[in-house]
């Protein structure tokens, strides 16, 4: 070989999730033994108002060992948004259904008004911190690479827009307490996002879903609504097919309703994973934050956003 290959922060355009993917291998022990006595010291600086990320967990060295394990593999990135100073954290039984995704894991704490980002983490960031590293140790015996940002601010939604525009993140979950990531509902709202459900499969492993549901929130005050809503619900079940989900687990709803944030909460009852897609009509807040968090809140129940 002429020389080691450095896994570096990905800069590839958004929509990366969709690209082809190699069989994946079955789920190696983690951390790799050639990996367990080298962590690094490198540090990563990144300016979140006006504060540095701390170290990254991995260095260049240990990119490329964590390549030569898993060669020729495609790795989603996916953003992990949690909230100090209690977070909501994956439980190991849900991180057991993911496949091969790279996780960035990122505590965010509001500031209060008038409280200084540099005056916070003198404060708690060493607490908070370590809860990190804990977290993404977590998905590090699950197979999942992991790195993290601490970061102090006064608007969680800003934080994590910049962030997943930075970083060209492929999803973000909102944790939940799901214990199993068996039963999942996908919701289809128009025909150009249907076929981006099935990279949902880049995420979790296809033999850990026992079912996969498709809702679609219809106007009632459209005639066609329903007949539209049956006709994207067709298509992305086509897609998740296609994808190698298995014909019969595959299930269509039609609801209709107003309140798009308040119907999909009532539909997310008993499922491990709700899936959104983002649209041009959910950029900012409308999609970062009121409908997924909605979701969490009233069902505590995670929510993954497609991108």
């Amino acid at each position: 070989m002429g020389g080691k290959r450095v896994r570096r922060r990905k800069t590839v355009p958004l929509g990366s999730l969709g690209r082809s993917r190699s069989p994946a291998p079955s789920r190696p022990t983690w951390p790799h033994p050639a990996m367990r006595s080298e962590r690094s010291s490198n540090t990563v600086k990144k300016s979140f108002e006006g504060q540095t990320q701390r170290p990254s967990r991995f260095s260049t060295q240990n990119y490329y060992r964590i390549e030569s394990v898993w060669p020729n593999m495609e790795h989603p990135n996916v953003l992990v948004f949690v909230e100090f100073p209690d977070p909501d954290v994956p439980t190991t039984g849900f991180l057991k259904g993911f496949k091969y995704p790279d996780a960035e894991v990122v505590g965010f704490y509001h500031l209060d008004d008038g409280e200084s980002p540099e005056d916070a983490r003198a404060e708690r960031g060493d607490e908070f911190t370590s809860e990190l590293e804990e977290i993404a140790e977590r998905f590090e015996r699950e197979g999942v690479r992991a790195d993290h940002d601490l970061v102090f601010g006064h608007d969680r939604v800003a934080a994590r827009q910049q962030i997943v525009e930075r970083d060209a993140v492929d999803a973000i979950l909102l944790p939940g307490a799901a214990n199993t990531l068996g039963k999942v509902l996908i919701a289809a709202r128009s025909l150009p996002n249907a076929e981006r459900k099935a990279t949902l499969l880049d995420i979790v492993a296809e033999d850990e879903l026992l079912s996969v549901d498709l809702v679609h929130i219809a106007d009632p005050d459209d005639p066609d609504g329903e007949s539209e809503g049956q006709r994207i619900l067709k298509q992305t079940a086509s897609a998740l097919a296609d994808a190698g989900v298995p014909e019969m687990r595959i299930n269509r709803t039609v609801r209709t309703g107003t309140d798009v944030a308040f119907e999909l909460s009532q539909a997310a009852r008993g499922y491990d994973l709700i899936v959104l897609g983002e649209t041009e009509r959910d950029l900012g807040d409308r999609i970062f934050g009121p409908i997924g968090e909605y979701i969490v809140d009233e069902r505590d129940v995670p929510v993954l956003i497609l991108r």
